[in-house]
């Protein structure tokens, strides 16, 4: 398993005081994660390394070192792949020279990530008893959906299969116990029939060390893989769908908040020719847009990763100033502010 580092300065709450995210506080099932004002924090007596954070954060704030794993499995001649939270279960794929083994819990993935692979790797399988698994999340439902989606098509049917297999007990032994300490249902009573490793581990966890970097100011995610994977999913002739912004123009100012704050430019408005563009394989599914918006004109709705909508805001010019603003207004807008503040300016005079 992989320690958590926790970057601070990629949280949107903490960059942007209308932000309302709250995704990994909801994601964390033990109440082990906290934003505060200028900082993410992971309670360590309570994470029980379940990875949800990781996989459910937008913005990458929790990192366990996941693009170093790919670039290394993606930079691989190998054509075959195992994924597995257990050692054990890999053990017999170790002894192939022509497989590679990614140790990870499916929590942790995006399917951006699942895409990169399946584009990859000729065969993927996934090694996994999660049924039985105290820590149960996201990772298996959304792999699930994944493997229906690519099994409709039939030179992909056995691209990606999910294998039942038997789990160290030992992982179920450690996660149980972290589960049990973190809900506060069981005081810790170390059996001496436990292995040594798993003891420490309760005692002291190892896996949850946390890197803070200070208030973040501007955030900038550069989506890769979420790239990739649209144009993977173009090519194979997989439909996946996703939270992408949609638009309401007879509610648009153009004022191009949402623009200038996604962190990953999904976003690109013309304020010249009234268009906004909505690049949904860009698209992080972090709603900042829709938090940030003041006349409320977007909403994040499922549609597909690759899908680019185009808008057209009405705009009329104003005779006096000769600038472009929405035909909404029943006034120019730059010209009712100039005369306010001119306004308020004779007020003070007086």
């Amino acid at each position: 398993m992989y320690s958590i580092n926790v970057i601070s300065d990629r949280c949107l709450r903490i960059a942007f005081k209308n932000s309302n995210c709250d995704i990994c506080e909801k994601a964390c099932r033990f109440g082990a994660v906290k934003v505060s004002e200028n900082r993410v924090e992971i309670d360590s007596s309570r994470c029980v390394s379940c990875y949800e954070c990781v996989g459910a954060c937008p913005t990458e704030v929790f990192d366990i070192g996941l693009d170093k794993i790919l670039s290394r499995l993606l930079s691989s001649s190998n054509r075959e792949l195992y994924i597995s939270c257990s050692l054990d279960a890999l053990r017999e794929s170790r002894e192939r020279r022509d497989a590679d083994q990614m140790n990870i819990c499916i929590n942790a993935l995006r399917l951006e990530h699942y895409l990169v692979l399946i584009d990859k790797y000729e065969k993927i399988r996934v090694l996994i008893n999660c049924d039985e698994c105290e820590l149960r999340g996201r990772g298996i439902d959304l792999l699930r959906r994944l493997v229906k989606e690519v099994s409709k098509h039939q030179s992909l049917r056995d691209k990606i299969m999910i294998h039942k297999t038997r789990v160290s007990s030992e992982i179920y032994v450690k996660r149980s116990y972290f589960k049990k300490l973190a809900e506060s249902t069981l005081d810790l009573v170390v059996s001496s029939s436990l292995p040594m490793r798993v003891i420490r581990d309760l005692v002291n966890p190892r896996n949850n060390r946390e890197k803070n970097s200070g208030l973040g100011r501007e955030i900038k995610i550069d989506p890769v893989y979420r790239i990739r994977a649209s144009e993977i999913s173009r090519k194979i002739g997989v439909k996946i769908l996703s939270r992408i912004p949609r638009l309401d123009p007879s509610k648009c100012s153009l004022c191009e908040i949402c623009s200038r704050t996604c962190p990953s430019e999904a976003i690109i408005i013309d304020p010249v020719r009234g268009l906004f563009v909505i690049n949904g394989s860009r698209c992080l599914e972090c709603n900042l847009c829709a938090d940030l918006c003041p006349e409320k004109a977007i909403e994040l709705e499922d549609r597909d990763l690759d899908t680019v909508s185009v808008y057209i805001v009405d705009t009329k010019i104003c005779e006096k100033c000769g600038m472009r603003y929405p035909a909404r207004y029943n006034e120019c807008p730059y010209c009712s502010k100039l005369q306010n503040l001119v306004k308020d300016f004779e007020r003070n005079l007086l």
